[in-house]
């Protein structure tokens, strides 16, 4: 999910001085990252984790939900004269990471027995690979996030309102392919433990299944 906030500022020159500058010149770049806390809900069976994940067979003891989002933000000031404007990008905050983290263990076991905790044990790995990608692309989105303002190119615009969307659809469509990289190594290390042996060997643990 890609969201932004946009901050605006207008400066009147009395006369528009040639060419613009780069747009991104002097940008401040912040990045933050956001781990939601950990939610548990134990009062959806089995059949009902089904349903949430759209799968009419199978059986589903546990579950983990992470609400990933992108949201840029951008502070923009512009200069307008009667011969034109420049926009110049003050500031561009991302915040990359998880609005809702939630962990469900079927109902159908309760709280505190072998199975539940197991289960549980289960998705909290999910949990824990969630937030160890975030904090290990924190580099790379950095790096990807400092290298898009700088190369973004001047903006002939004295409309800081017209530039700062235009801003923000930029950088977080360029952002993307490191967001879509982040994305892939998540699934490719959340598929690791769900697996059929990953499961067998959670079964092996308890007894009382259902």
């Amino acid at each position: 999910m890609m969201m932004g906030w946009i901050a605006l500022e207008l400066i009147t020159a009395g006369a528009h001085a040639g060419r613009c500058a780069p747009v991104g010149a002097n940008t401040e770049v912040v990045l933050e990252l956001h781990t939601a806390p950990v939610v548990v809900r134990h009062d959806v069976s089995s059949a009902g984790l089904n349903q949430r994940v759209g799968q009419a067979n199978g059986v589903h003891l546990g579950l983990t939900e992470a609400e990933f989002s992108v949201q840029v933000g951008v502070r923009v000031s512009a200069t307008q004269s009667r011969s034109g404007g420049c926009a110049a990008l003050e500031q561009v905050t991302a915040t990359i990471g998880y609005q809702q983290m939630l962990v469900y263990v079927a109902s159908n076991y309760d709280v505190g027995t072998c199975e539940y905790n197991a289960i549980l044990d289960h998705e909290q790995t999910h949990v824990a690979f969630n937030n160890q990608v975030l904090s290990e692309y924190a580099g790379n989105l950095r790096v990807a996030l400092s290298k898009i303002v700088e190369h973004l190119p001047s903006m002939s615009d004295g409309n800081p309102n017209r530039a700062a969307q235009r801003l923000s659809r930029q950088i977080q469509s360029r952002l993307g392919g490191t967001v879509s990289a982040l994305e892939r190594d998540r699934s490719r290390r959340n598929g690791m433990i769900d697996t059929r042996e990953a499961y067998e060997r959670t079964a092996s643990l308890c007894s009382g299944w259902q």
